[in-house]
């Protein structure tokens, strides 16, 4: 009877470390699931911020491009004689 009620009395020890320890378990996954949205948030915009300034550096040298263009066009159009 006494190792029966020691027995029991290590089974629900060891049931209430258990639940203690599932839950801080799930505290740190919660947690560490919660830092990698933060970083892959962070991630994500600095990666369209590159992007985006990527894209309007292009484009200023495109802009540019064609200006130059159409002033040699314009350089070169021959007048019409009348």
């Amino acid at each position: 009877m006494k190792k029966n009620l020691t027995f029991l009395f290590l089974i629900l020890i060891t049931s209430s470390l258990s639940a203690q320890s599932l839950d801080e378990y799930q505290k740190k996954q919660q947690a560490e699931i919660q830092r990698y949205q933060q970083t892959h948030t962070e991630g994500t915009e600095q990666l369209r911020k590159e992007y985006a300034d990527y894209v309007s550096k292009r484009d200023a040298e495109w802009a540019d491009y064609l200006r130059k263009a159409w002033e040699m066009f314009t350089v070169f159009r021959v007048k019409k004689l009348r």
